[in-house]
């Protein structure tokens, strides 16, 4: 009688080991999977934000309310204008490229070389368009608008102001790319 009594223990334990063992593996997958999840859900608004601002300050339209107010519109060198006008249009910009950013560690972790590699691609986009912005300001104040033809090369690439814009259609399409591959990952779980 003792030995059933102990077999039946055994059996018991094991039976107990083993469903604990089972859950915690299904626990730990599903943890795995929502931390997966949001991630993606954060890195894909991230994005949305991130393309979103990089289209408010690539807009053609500049408002009165954008020029600062100890500025005279007639007499502010171009340059200057410009300055202040995209200095604050790029606040928003900055943030949302900041939180993108602190997103690629985790990244890198999770995902593969392509999602990683189309993360840098949207890095490359800003970065250029930034340094462009920059070589725009500084050249505004000393060309001729009409005669010059890398005025225009530059300023469809500072101003989204045509339709099939290559630097849009370029961010556009590794913002496409990322939204595939993220929207994929969300609907996994």
């Amino acid at each position: 009688m003792t030995l059933i009594k102990d077999i039946i223990l055994i059996i018991g334990s094991l039976t107990a080991t083993v469903f604990t063992i089972r859950s915690f593996s299904k626990w730990k997958k599903e943890h795995k999977g929502k931390l997966k999840y949001e991630l993606s859900r954060n890195l894909l608004k991230s994005i949305y934000d991130l393309r979103d601002d990089f289209k408010g300050v690539r807009s053609p339209m500049i408002l009165a309310s954008e020029f600062s107010s100890e500025h005279h519109i007639s007499e502010t060198k171009e340059s200057e204008k410009y300055k202040f006008i995209f200095e604050n249009r790029l606040k928003h910009l900055q943030k949302s490229y900041n939180t993108f950013l602190s997103l690629l560690p985790e990244v890198e972790i999770d995902y593969g070389t392509e999602m990683n590699e189309l993360c840098k691609e949207l890095i490359k986009h800003i970065t250029n368009y930034h340094f462009k912005m920059t070589e725009f300001i500084q050249l505004v104040d000393n060309w001729d608008l009409i005669n010059n033809p890398y005025h225009k090369e530059l300023n469809s690439i500072i101003f989204n102001n045509t339709q099939n814009n290559p630097t849009t259609d370029s961010f556009n399409n590794t913002v496409d790319k990322l939204k595939a591959q993220l929207l994929k990952e969300i609907k996994k779980y």
